[in-house]
């Protein structure tokens, strides 16, 4: 996977992962809200039903501990990253904003923030093995009365302020404070990394037996 750190005008940096065709871009934007994009290099229909995914595996330890963070801390219900006394007085799982975005296979699918519900387009995020989580980013046929939807990417925005989640946006941005850690350079390379990179190549040996 190819990693970019990119300078943003508001003193961060947006981080781009690539992975063969497929680019994952998580920026902050100047109205101080997150977006999610992901594109595959392909034309993407502004009023076509599209699916494009994109995994996050233990290949880059870092980046993967700062989704399963954020997992975590969204189907846990601690969306602050640790239970505070405000969590224990008020169960989030017990709120509806948990019920529209954790579903009963405790997949998240989060509807971007742009606009209504029905039209925006809107990721799931899935855990598949202790190894791998993926995005699924979808895009329906409909169109949008006000604005438009891009036609190089999939974009879901997490808003700061106002989320029809409440707030369900810390994990996220928790994370996205986490990848600012990065150094796509200096990689220090991590155990888990090295057991990942002996699980594939045990799997690619058993399949040419």
């Amino acid at each position: 996977m190819e990693i970019q750190k990119v300078k943003n005008s508001e003193k961060t940096y947006d981080l781009w992962l690539k992975n063969n065709n497929k680019e994952l871009k998580i920026m902050f934007g100047g109205n101080l809200d997150l977006y999610l994009s992901l594109s595959n290099g392909d034309f993407v229909s502004e009023n076509k039903n599209t699916c494009i995914d994109f995994d996050i595996t233990k290949e880059n330890y870092q980046i993967y501990s700062a989704f399963d963070e954020m997992y975590n801390n969204i189907i846990n219900g601690t969306p602050f990253g640790k239970k505070t006394d405000y969590d224990k007085m008020n169960s989030f799982i017990d709120r509806f904003e948990y019920h529209k975005l954790v579903d009963k296979n405790k997949d998240i699918i989060w509807v971007s923030d742009d606009g209504p519900e029905e039209v925006e387009d809107r990721f799931k995020f899935s855990k598949i093995d202790e190894d791998t989580y993926r995005l699924f980013f979808y895009r329906n046929d409909k169109e949008p009365e006000i604005g438009f939807k891009s036609n190089t990417s999939i974009v879901v925005r997490v808003r700061n302020s106002g989320s029809r989640y409440g707030y369900f946006n810390c994990p996220f941005m928790i994370m996205f404070n986490k990848l600012q850690e990065l150094d796509p350079v200096y990689h220090q390379i991590h155990f888990e990394e090295i057991a990942y990179q002996k699980k594939l190549e045990k799997k690619r040996n058993s399949t040419f037996c």
